[in-house]
């Protein structure tokens, strides 16, 4: 299923991220443009990654100098100014997106029109048979088959520790995507847990950093 790679390039579009928002440089602005062009052609909600990428340029306009600790940033990677970056993060989209689907800009008009199917048949779903409250379904596969119980109680108190309460940068980042996304899939009346795939990466992301958390307060 297409939820797989999407799955794989959410996790690489968060990193992406990320590094963005430790400094914004030309070459993480390409790598992050590219990343949410290789999502977003592999299933369209990939689109989303979107949020984080303009979070993260919001938080990396605020960020020390980029570079690793003891290296000076070389010139060809310099830093770059806000609106560069999402000028350039943007431009690595489209570029990415007409590569590997040239035919939404060569014949725009079929892709339009096939776009207007799918958007039709996830506010329906299948043939209006998918009937029931979206988020009620969701929570219980979330807890059941996709995360288990384990990481979904762990990344939740995650989310709520480290976004909520302390508001790590890397917890604004991550979390924006999780919220994103699970917003836009609870709008389809199409049901399908594999849809939460893309939600794992950051879920694992918070649930480990509570076990961090966890550990350091009880190695004493």
């Amino acid at each position: 299923e297409v939820d797989v790679p999407l799955t794989l390039f959410v996790a690489w579009g968060l990193l992406a991220a990320l590094d963005l928002a430790g400094g914004l440089t030309r070459r993480r602005a390409i790598t992050a443009g590219v990343v949410v062009g290789l999502a977003a052609t592999a299933k369209y909600p990939g689109i989303v990654l979107i949020v984080p990428c303009l979070v993260a340029i919001a938080l990396g306009a605020r960020a020390a100098p980029a570079g690793r600790p003891g290296r000076s940033t070389p010139r060809r990677d310099a830093l770059i100014a806000w609106p560069a970056a999402i000028g350039v993060a943007g431009l690595a989209l489209l570029a990415t997106v007409f590569v590997t689907s040239p035919f939404l800009f060569l014949d725009y008009r079929s892709a339009l029109a096939d776009l207007a199917v799918e958007r039709e048949h996830m506010r329906l779903g299948h043939f209006g048979s998918d009937l029931g409250s979206t988020w009620l379904t969701y929570a219980r596969d979330w807890f059941t088959v996709v995360a288990g119980w384990p990481v979904a109680l762990a990344s939740l108190a995650g989310l709520v520790l480290f976004l909520v309460m302390r508001r790590r940068a890397w917890a604004l980042v991550a979390g924006s995507f999780l919220l994103a996304y699970a917003v836009l899939v609870s709008s389809f009346a199409m049901k399908a847990d594999r849809y939460l795939l893309p939600l794992l990466p950051a879920a694992f992301l918070f649930a480990c950093a509570l076990a961090a958390e966890l550990c350091d307060r009880v190695a004493p």
